[in-house]
């Protein structure tokens, strides 16, 4: 080594305790062996985007706290298990070159040994979080850039080295990779481009596209050519100038447009990391690589259950924290108020009305906005279901967000757009009272600030744990290829939309919200609302609910719901003791062992947490009520009775849709069921359990489960099998009636769960109905909707009330016969 190389090596020691001193490294993923796996054990190199020994030096002590392989200081020696080597992208590029370079020697030793495999693990080291504005002084001097030199280098590192982000990829195999190539040479060409594509992808990936400047976003709305059909429709029809118009363009701009900055991103990160340490006893995120590999791959959005206002803030947080740029959230303008609407607005939330229909030229002018965020790369986050659940399930999907956001990506076909559904789930929720209040029909409060200072009162308590599981992504071109191939026939520059195309947002949302329910977490506190409620009087022996939370778990394991669902350790006894504090439940003396029971009001709050998981349950629950009424069964009878009624739950529920698949499903369940012991199998028939075995309890739990659901189904239909008589139903007051029986039901039953009597659940049902063709729509004068029920409506009345039991179907029956009532008939 020549004195000059020494001497620079001299310099960057001494300066390597002071710079490790000053910089803060976060790495994603944490821990880094979780995305190299069994590649940690073989001999690594690290390659960077580019030469810098600032970056080499933080990556030395990441790998060094961290127990991988640290890496030779000098440059000729191949990397073993115990220690690596570390390569900068520029140089691999030259290695391919005629004149020899100082990876040569590397490089042929590598392929020269048939045994040897080098792992290279891409390593990008970034300064800061934020990717500089378009145009902008500062980021010449203090913005992370690729082509820094030593003196900028140093006001980068002085500016952002405590906010500074090392991210890991996945490993290549230098010589699988090479043993598909030509030659030598032409492979690490290809090698070179492949990696220079992916860290462009990374950086992308994890800071975002440059900040425009917003004012110059909001001015250049009006150039969009829907803004303009609008502003020339506006006015023609109320006669004004185009100034005026102009104005109101700029208004509306203004009033939708984000305004994020880093400043706010950081102060938030401040203030989150305090608050969530006070309120929750952690964070629990999953599957975090689907939100990582589909951010890495073009433009995302995503897609979250929407359950409490703590929403807005975990996803950005969340996503921040594991090394992915923060999305900009559509949120609604009542969120818009002092002193929050300003800082979320800088934290890249943009406002909406809740209803802007008939206003065109303000529909013009977001549509505009989201187009311009979508073309440009912004990750964008918003809520399918438009608000908060107020029961635990899932809503029904809003089309108008996701139909924009699609017509911008089928405009862009260049830049792919993939939806990534997250799911959130808690172990309790904040606004849950005020949940069931509004459900029993008092009015929902307008947030405000003297509403947040209130429900800051509510942080002394700790609220266990948040849930966040990322599911499979839905690419928006793979999508709607398989469904339209013809689609790039259609100008979607117009405003005018096929005839297909309301279907096709209606069948993408669903599978959105069934992707949501995909990737469910089941928490403690979920479970044991699932468990408990499944009883009468809402109490159990604490040994036989552990019991029945370990069962609950075993059958999940046996037949999982889907790849992305999280299920916990199968020890119920430790499930238990998990919920217990948070979920408020009674524990009660007894000589024979404790009771565990949720009082009156807990009971009611529970119902939340139990219904965000118990789709998990609908398919075991609904075979399991085949043996309420009788012990044996034959499996012909059980296939075609799901059969039937699967499609129902599947509507409500957001179930998967087997489609021909579906018997094999309903057979795996039965057999899982029959391994639990749940149920047990005599050649061709299935019989219930003996009421003195274990499996007996845990299938009349299981019952249960769906049994409000079922009981729904039942007075729906059998009220419809008794209005055949009828030429049609005026459907509003068919709804109301339902409602009102359900109500009834719910007093004479003890039931006290709101949900039990929603009516949008009722509306879905006949919607899921009409989808069957068991019932059919026309329209009347004005918004009046009749129905026609078809005789197909009698056997399915009498399967949903043979699940029932006699004592459940005859109080049906009885409500149903006294309340048929003469529906208006239609001339």
């Amino acid at each position: 080594m020549n004195p000059f190389r020494w001497l620079m090596l001299a310099v960057a020691w001494l300066w390597r305790k002071p710079l490790l001193w000053w910089v803060r490294a976060r790495i994603v993923p944490d821990p880094p062996e979780s995305i190299l796996g069994e590649a940690a054990d073989r001999p690594l190199c690290y390659v960077l985007p580019v030469r810098s020994w600032a970056d080499r030096v933080v990556v030395e002590s990441v790998v060094s706290k961290r127990g991988l392989p640290l890496p030779y200081l000098t440059r000729q020696r191949l990397p073993t298990s115990e220690r690596a080597a570390v390569l900068f992208l520029p140089a691999l590029g030259r290695a391919a070159d005629a004149q020899p370079s100082e990876l040569q020697s590397l490089v042929d030793a590598a392929l020269s040994s048939s045994d040897y495999d080098v792992q290279l693990v891409p390593v990008s080291v970034y300064w800061g979080r934020d990717p500089g504005r378009e145009t902008s002084l500062l980021k010449i001097l203090f913005t992370d850039s690729d082509r820094a030199g030593w003196l900028r280098k140093f006001f980068i590192v002085l500016a952002n080295g405590r906010n500074t982000l090392v991210s890991f990829s996945k490993p290549v195999s230098f010589s699988e990779f090479m043993a598909d190539q030509p030659d030598r040479d032409s492979g690490l060409v290809k090698l070179s481009r492949i990696l220079r594509l992916h860290f462009s992808r990374n950086r992308s990936a994890v800071l975002g596209p440059s900040r425009s400047n917003r004012q110059a976003v909001v001015r250049s709305l009006k150039n969009h050519p829907s803004v303009r059909a609008a502003m020339d429709a506006a006015m023609a029809d109320e006669g004004l100038s185009r100034e005026d118009v102009q104005a109101k363009v700029q208004r509306y701009g203004e009033e939708i447009a984000a305004d994020y900055t880093m400043a706010a991103i950081r102060f938030m990160e401040v203030v989150l990391d305090w608050l969530w340490k006070r309120t929750f006893d952690g964070l629990s995120v999953f599957n975090v690589e689907q939100a990582r590999e589909a951010a890495h791959d073009g433009g995302v959005v995503y897609l979250p259950s929407h359950r409490s206002h703590f929403d807005y803030l975990l996803v950005s947080y969340l996503l921040y924290k594991q090394g992915l740029a923060p999305p900009h959230i559509a949120a609604g303008i009542n969120m818009n108020f002092w002193p929050v609407g300003g800082l979320l607005r800088r934290c890249g939330a943009f406002y909406l009305r809740r209803k802007f229909r008939g206003n065109r030229l303000y529909g013009a002018v977001f549509r505009a906005y989201v187009d311009a965020l979508v073309t440009r790369g912004t990750p964008i986050s918003f809520y399918p279901e438009g608000g908060r659940s107020r029961t635990g399930r899932l809503r029904r999907p809003m089309m108008g967000m996701l139909s924009m956001t699609v017509e911008s990506a089928l405009r862009n076909p260049d830049k792919p757009l993939k939806l990534v559904p997250v799911f959130l789930g808690y172990d309790r929720i904040m606004e849950v009272n005020s949940y069931f209040s509004e459900l029993r029909g008092q009015k929902a409060k307008r947030e405000s600030a003297a509403r947040l200072i209130k429900a800051g009162r509510s942080l002394k308590r700790k609220y266990g744990r948040p849930y966040i599981s990322f599911g499979e992504p839905v690419d928006v071109l793979d999508f709607i290829n398989a469904q339209h191939p013809d689609w790039q026939s259609t100008d979607w520059a117009a405003e005018q939309r096929p005839a297909w195309w309301s279907g096709f947002v209606s069948d993408l949302g669903h599978e959105i919200m069934r992707r949501i329910n995909g990737a469910a977490v089941v928490s403690p506190v979920a479970l044991t609302a699932v468990s408990l409620l499944a009883t009468q009087e809402r109490a159990m022996p604490a040994d036989e609910l552990a019991e029945r939370l370990a069962a609950f778990v075993d059958l999940l394991q046996r037949a999982p719901y889907g790849p992305a669902l999280q299920i916990p350790e199968a020890d119920g006894a430790a499930l238990l003791a998990r919920a217990e504090p948070i979920a408020g439940l009674q524990r009660v003396a007894h000589p024979w062992g404790e009771l565990v029971l949720a009082q009156d009001k807990d009971a009611v709050l529970l119902t939340y947490y139990r219904n965000s998981i118990q789709h998990l349950f609908a398919m075991p629950s609904l075979i399991a009520n085949f043996f309420s009424a009788r012990a044996l069964r034959t499996r012909e009878e059980i296939l075609s009775g799901a059969r039937a009624l699967y499609p129902i739950l599947r509507d409500e529920w957001f179930l998967w849709d087997h489609g021909d698949n579906l018997d094999p499903a309903i057979e795996r369940q039965v057999d899982a069921m029959v391994e639990a012991g749940m149920l047990i199998a005599e050649g061709d028939s299935l019989r219930r359990p003996d009421p003195s075995q274990d499996g007996y309890g845990h299938l009349g739990g299981l019952m249960r489960i769906m049994r409000e659901t079922l009981e729904r189904y039942a007075m729906t239909l059998v009220l419809l099998a008794e209005g055949r008589e009828l030429m049609t139903l005026e459907r509003a007051s068919f709804e109301s009636e339902c409602v009102l029986m359900a109500e009834r039901m719910a007093v004479l039953t003890g039931r006290n769960a709101p949900e039990f009597f929603d009516p949008a659940l009722f509306r879905g049902h006949v919607n899921t109905l009409i989808q069957m063709d068991v019932l059919h729509e026309k329209s009347g004068e004005g918004d009046m909707r009749w129905l026609t029920v078809d005789a197909a409506i009698e056997p399915l009345a009498r399967q949903a009330l043979g699940l029932l039991g006699p004592e459940i179907a005859q109080t049906v029956q009885h409500l149903t016969g006294r309340r048929r009532r003469s529906f208006t008939i239609s001339d």
